[in-house]
């Protein structure tokens, strides 16, 4: 199952997004057996990525990793070619990586 972990962030040194930005909004896409164990996961690879939690957002969602490429589609059009496409996300889920849906960041 592949769970979607909504998070506010604030940027540490070092941190994925750019400079000029303070915080921000992202969705975090892991696979994991519940969703306690895939906030645990999101929040250990936005620490790695320089990135402290501020607040697990809600609802987290789920769905089946087959869904990927139409939830992009649906979700996040404009960024379509900036995430990963079907097989590399299934890798990626697959090597046991934490997905980063675009950053809406302030």
């Amino acid at each position: 199952m592949i769970f979607i972990v909504p998070f506010h962030v604030k940027k540490e040194r070092g941190a994925v997004f750019p400079d000029e930005f303070s915080g921000a909004y992202v969705n975090c896409y892991v696979g994991a057996s519940d969703y306690k164990e895939a906030v645990k996961r999101c929040i250990e690879e936005l620490k790695v990525d320089g990135m402290v939690v501020e607040k697990v957002m809600e609802p987290i969602y789920s769905m089946d990793i087959s869904q990927w490429h139409q939830h992009i589609l649906d979700q996040w059009p404009d960024y379509v070619n900036q995430l990963p496409n079907q097989d590399k996300f299934e890798s990626e889920i697959g090597k046991g990586e934490v997905v980063y849906g675009p950053f809406g960041a302030y």
